[in-house]
């Protein structure tokens, strides 16, 4: 079985050009044509989004189920992440160590179509990503059977690489998903194991976010 699969951090509905607009991050979205996308970076009830509800709304842009978890609240507003599927999802939030002042980072996790699917944001600093990956492993254990990890994981190939030894792939392709005054970068990702494997990966070109959607055909 073949199934696209796909990940985008949608920064909060704001472009690269600096305007907000919900109905272009839709439309990426639906560009990666995938069946189950992790989405970071979703803002309810956020002064700087207008205060929408905006897993709502993609919801109803898109026409996929998206099913949102806040990692962090503040004045009354949330921001978190979520998995989006053309499927109903059972989901289950779990909070990931930190360091120091970083925000409050979390993974979403789902069992769909047979395969575990782990949605995650990872922190920007890398003393907290060493934390947070031993723990990311032992959520998305391949022992447990078929898994893909999907998200923003601040980290480059070359750190993922040691992942390869707990059983997750880091897979084809080297394409940046995202470009900043560091210069352009692969920071997003798609990781298989437990007899999943991706096959291939590829970006969708655009604005909608400082980042690209990352999309992935991925054999069970």
């Amino acid at each position: 079985m073949e199934l696209t699969i796909a990940t985008f951090n949608i920064h909060h509905g704001e472009g690269s050009d600096g305007r907000l607009d919900l109905e272009r991050t839709a439309a990426a979205i639906l560009a990666t044509g995938a069946e189950m996308i992790a989405l970071q970076e979703l803002d309810r009830n956020f002064r700087r989004s207008d205060h929408l509800d905006q897993p709502a709304i993609l919801a109803e842009l898109t026409g996929l189920r998206v099913h949102f978890r806040p990692t962090v609240r503040r004045g009354g507003g949330e921001y978190g992440i979520a998995l989006a599927a053309t499927d109903d999802l059972e989901v289950d939030l779990r909070t990931l160590p930190r360091e120091g002042d970083e925000e409050e980072r979390g993974a979403i996790l789902t069992s769909w179509r047979g395969i575990g699917v782990v949605g995650v944001h990872l922190a920007t600093q890398r003393a907290a990503r060493r934390l947070q990956l031993p723990a990311l492993v032992e959520l998305a254990s391949p022992s447990n059977g078929p898994v893909v990890v999907l998200g923003d994981l601040n980290a480059s190939h070359r750190e993922l690489r040691p992942l390869g030894r707990d059983g997750l792939d880091t897979g084809p392709g080297r394409a940046p998903t995202v470009r900043s005054r560091l210069g352009s970068r692969r920071i997003d990702h798609v990781l298989a194991g437990g007899g999943a494997r991706v096959l291939r990966t590829w970006t969708v070109p655009g604005d909608a976010s400082d980042h690209v959607p990352l999309v992935a055909h991925v054999a069970i």
